[in-house]
């Protein structure tokens, strides 16, 4: 992933109150909220609002499969 779409995607992370910029020399970004309320399903959201198409969920599916939440 490019440098540019990485600052694409967190600048529309912060627009959506998910994380927040932090400036200065130890600055980035911080996550802000509640992340015990936070699901992929509301990132994915930001980006697909229209959900994830019928080609995307047996994709998904295999990924949680091979890497089950702790």
């Amino acid at each position: 992933m490019s440098q540019h779409h990485l600052a694409k995607v967190l600048s529309e992370l912060a627009r959506a109150g998910v994380v927040e910029s932090v400036r200065g020399v130890g600055g980035g970004y911080r996550f802000a909220g509640n992340l015990k309320r936070l699901t992929l399903m509301d990132i994915i959201r930001l980006f697909e609002p229209e959900g994830l198409g019928t080609e995307a969920q047996p994709a998904l599916a295999d990924f949680w499969e091979r890497n089950p939440p702790p």
